[in-house]
């Protein structure tokens, strides 16, 4: 409880192509502001707020594959 797990910020999952699925959990704000508490597999790390930010981008923010341009085509 004491770096914001109880009740995570974000609980990120990934699934690779393999099937696998990896969680990431992200605790509190680090007290310089700089970084966030994760846990992943049972272990603490310490990650960039860009780095977060980077991922929670991606889902309120997902990048949307081109579109081809049709072709004009003459009226008859």
């Amino acid at each position: 409880s004491k770096f914001g797990f109880d009740t995570p910020a974000y609980v990120i999952t990934v699934e690779f192509e393999d099937g696998e699925t990896g969680t990431l959990e992200v605790g509190d704000i680090t007290p310089t502001n700089s970084g966030y508490y994760v846990r992943i597999d049972g272990k603490m790390y310490i990650v960039s707020i860009n780095g977060i930010e980077a991922l929670t981008n991606l889902v309120f923010f997902p990048p949307y594959l081109a579109t081809p341009t049709p072709e004009a085509t003459p009226t008859p």
